[in-house]
């Protein structure tokens, strides 16, 4: 689980829904924009709209956050949720010949970059 501090209050995040957009939390069923990653101070500031009953409305893709990874057999992953509590990435592969749901285990922080989230699922590959 992830803790941000929101209007002085402290919100524990225990999961980000990537496809529908949103992070589950302490406070509710919070909408976050995903398509631009998870960045703390976004996260907060959505966290801050919801608390005062203004969230913002994410322009919702419907899909996860794609990343291309460095195989000829699997050349993107497709992260649809990130799991805090559990510490656990979903994700399904996308362009290779098994194309089902997958996960890793990664604990993630609040300096997490995508490349350390890349170098986790690539991992699975070697």
């Amino acid at each position: 689980m992830i803790e941000l501090t929101a209007n002085e209050e402290t919100v524990q995040v225990y999961l980000g829904d990537i496809v529908r957009d949103t992070l589950e939390t302490s406070v509710g069923t919070v909408p976050f924009e995903w398509s631009t990653g998870f960045v703390v101070e976004q996260a907060v500031s959505a966290i801050e709209d919801f608390l005062a009953g203004t969230p913002h409305t994410p322009a919702s893709t419907g899909q996860g956050w794609v990343i291309d990874l460095e195989s000829e057999t699997h050349p993107q992953a497709e992260i649809t949720e990130i799991d805090f509590v559990v510490d656990l990435i979903n994700f399904k592969w996308r362009g290779s010949v098994y194309s089902g749901d997958c996960a890793v285990p990664f604990v993630f922080t609040l300096s997490t970059t995508p490349i350390d989230v890349s170098a986790a699922i690539e991992g699975l590959l070697s």
